[in-house]
């Protein structure tokens, strides 16, 4: 089972999410509505929908399994609550987010700042961070293998906090016990074959391995 969380972020293209049955879909403010226009259930309706006409709220309310609806002053963004909530529907699924780039650019931070927050980081291995050409995955320290999700993809490490020890190995460009002392980008690396997993450690720090394609 995967948890789908659709973000309201404005898109032009039709939503089309990797879900198969028994998948959970949690609509975030504007994205319950790209759920449904795309055919898919919404499980959960999250957010203060202040982003929706009175049509599409009478649409969500009728349509959606289930709807919570805050107050449009509140401590927590839409994103961090559908979070909450989604970690509550199962202690282990992976939780895909979906229609996080785009639009407003504080709020692609403050999605992207989630990884950061004390009560995210047991569950960091969980998430990932998807658009139709891009995957970002966040790790904490120890040794990892990663499977290539498209085989058009580079592949990119990027500190999100100082790193310790980083390692690269099974990629074209490796890299052996590299220290920084402030984050770096380190892009556009390129998996050896189709079907090899490249791998990689780490001994501190915070890294955001990113797969992507032109």
């Amino acid at each position: 089972m995967i948890i789908h969380l659709v973000l309201g972020a404005p898109r032009e293209e039709p939503l089309i999410l990797d879900y198969q049955s028994g998948d959970l879909c949690v609509g975030v403010d504007y994205g319950a509505i790209y759920l449904l226009n795309a055919g898919y259930p919404v499980d959960l309706a999250i957010g203060d929908f202040d982003s929706v006409t009175k049509h599409e709220w009478q649409q969500i309310k009728k349509e959606s399994q289930r709807v919570e609806k805050f107050q449009a002053d509140k401590d927590d963004t839409d994103t961090e609550l559908a979070l909450l909530h989604a970690l509550n529907l199962s202690d282990e699924a992976p939780i895909h987010i979906h229609n996080w780039i785009g639009g407003r650019l504080d709020h692609f931070l403050s999605i992207l700042y989630l990884v950061y927050q004390e009560r995210f980081q047991a569950v960091l291995s969980r998430l990932v961070f998807c658009s139709p050409k891009n995957s970002l995955r966040v790790y904490q320290p120890g040794h990892y293998q990663v499977e290539q999700d498209h085989p058009d993809n580079y592949l990119s490490y990027i500190g999100l906090t100082p790193i310790k020890s980083l390692t690269l190995r099974q990629v074209k460009y490796t890299l052996e016990s590299a220290d920084y002392d402030v984050p770096r980008a380190l892009v556009s690396n390129e998996f050896l074959a189709e079907g090899q997993p490249a791998e990689f450690s780490f001994e501190s720090g915070l890294l955001a391995v990113i797969q992507s394609r032109d």
